[in-house]
This record gives structure tokens, sequence and C-alpha cells, in this order.
């Protein structure tokens, strides 16, 4: 992808204004089952992000989000469109951090991020990103609304 020397103090600053605790290969950091309870997921996703060097896990998170993210949890969205946005986690993908970022814009469900950071995080990744790249997003967060959240980073199923 495309780096047209998008300054990582930038996206750390933004970052720091939201929410406590951001070549599509798939994810790499999975958890099987959270209890079934989304917020938990969250919160403990804040924890291993923000945690001390001990604590600190970014794939754990990462998984974590994803699995609170695919149950309709907004700021787990975000989160997880923060994670492939940094590549904390995640291997850096512009275009799922993108469409994390629209669905989480998107929910209907209120979340726990500002939705001007997740715009402005959106408007850093496209001034990076091709037309195609932001095109993808955009299919893939469609689809990814009409299947309820569920797999959203899988291929792109092609419209008849």
């Amino acid at each position: 992808m495309a780096d047209s020397g998008r300054q990582l103090p930038i996206i750390a600053m933004l970052l720091s204004l939201a929410a406590p605790g951001m070549a599509t290969a798939g994810p790499k950091c999975l958890v099987d089952h959270w209890g079934g309870d989304p917020e938990l997921a969250y919160q403990e996703a804040i924890k291993a992000s923000t945690g001390t060097d001990a604590d600190l896990n970014h794939c754990r998170a990462a998984g974590l989000y994803r699995w609170a993210a695919e149950r309709g949890h907004a700021g787990a969205q975000y989160g997880l469109a923060r994670k492939y946005a940094e590549g904390w986690g995640e291997d850096r993908d512009d275009v799922l951090s993108h469409m994390w970022a629209t669905m989480a814009l998107q929910n209907p469900k209120p979340g726990h991020f500002r939705i001007s950071v997740a715009i402005k995080l959106r408007q850093i990744l496209e001034n990076d990103m091709s037309q195609a790249q932001i095109n993808e997003a955009r299919a893939r967060a469609d689809q990814c609304l009409l299947t309820d959240f569920q797999g959203c980073e899988s291929e792109l199923t092609p419209s008849e």
C-alpha cells in the first residue's frame, strides 16, 4: 500500500483523542470465544492495548476487538480500524482499516469512540489509498452491513 510519508506521531496524537485505552491477507489475531458479551471483550481489548509492558498485547487486543466488532460493537469496530491503520497486532491494511472505521460510523448502535476521530482516520487513510482501494473498502463495508457484521474480512462476494 502506498505510504506517502504518513507520520506516525500524527496518528498517535489522533488516537490519543479517541476512546481510552487502531495487502488484505486476513486476520492473524483471533479469539475463539469471549463469554458472549461484546462490551466486556471491548473493555478487555482496551486493557490489552494500553497496559504496561507486561500486559501490553496488541494481537490479543485486535482479536478481542474483532470478536466484539463482529457482534456489532461500534467502539470495537473503531478499535480494530486503529489496529489495522497502525499495524498494531495485525499487519497494516488501509482497506480493512477504512472498512472498519466506516462500519463504526454507520453502526446504529452507539459506540465508545469520537466520531470526529473516526472521520479523521478515514481521511488520513484516503490520502494514501488509490480510488480502487477506497471503493473496495466501501464495498466491503456495504457487504458487512448486509451480513450483520459476519465475514467482513473475507473476500468480496461478486454482485450478480
